[in-house]
């Protein structure tokens, strides 16, 4: 499972704050969240996101080995 929603609580913001920052919805906020994994460009895209809100984390803080998406040839 992600940390993503760890994080952003730990932030103090809204799914909505951090999908607002994503240029998603906010139910795409909620699917990762509960266990949907985003593909690899998102998932960088979700640690710039949550670096740029304040937090300090690296992708494998918040994409733990067994939950980062495999690259497909």
């Amino acid at each position: 499972m992600n940390r993503i929603k760890d994080y952003r609580t730990n932030l103090g913001i809204t799914q909505q704050q951090l999908a607002d920052e994503l240029g998603v919805y906010q139910a795409t906020v909620n699917r990762y969240e509960k266990g949907r994994s985003p593909n690899l460009k998102t998932c960088w895209q979700i640690i710039n996101a949550l670096c740029s809100l304040g937090a300090k984390c690296k992708f494998q803080d918040v994409f733990p080995d067994n939950t980062a998406p495999k690259k497909t040839a």
